[in-house]
């Protein structure tokens, strides 16, 4: 016999995590797609890019690169111990290497703040 009580609607659930408003996932990109878009002026939106193993020791294992008006506030909690640059700042450290290394350690020891300015 069969039970006549209807059951209780159930609402559809989501597969997808809802995200705060305005948080998007960073795209891990690869350091020759980066570079290129980077020097060609293409870069848009929020990425991550790896660093060379021999450049660890100065960068970290990763940078992000963040296209200009983006919340670096925000991405800095996000990824504490990751330094954070708009294209045109990489371009002007990565060109301006070896003079820029010691800019570039202090960034990262300081967390991006240095001398009366913040990244």
């Amino acid at each position: 016999m069969q039970n006549d009580k209807a059951k209780p609607a159930r609402e559809p659930q989501s597969e997808v995590a809802i995200k705060p408003e305005g948080f998007r996932p960073v795209e891990q990109v690869d350091l020759l797609t980066g570079w290129q878009q980077i020097v060609t002026g293409t870069w848009a939106g929020v990425g991550l890019l790896k660093t060379l193993p021999e450049q660890q020791v100065v960068w970290g294992q990763q940078v992000l690169i963040v296209e200009p008006g983006k919340d670096r506030h925000r991405l800095q909690t996000a990824y504490p111990e990751t330094m954070i640059f708009k294209p045109a700042e990489f371009l002007d450290v990565v060109e301006g290497w070896p003079e820029s290394e010691g800019l570039i350690r202090a960034k990262r020891a300081f967390n991006g703040h240095v001398a009366g300015g913040a990244a």
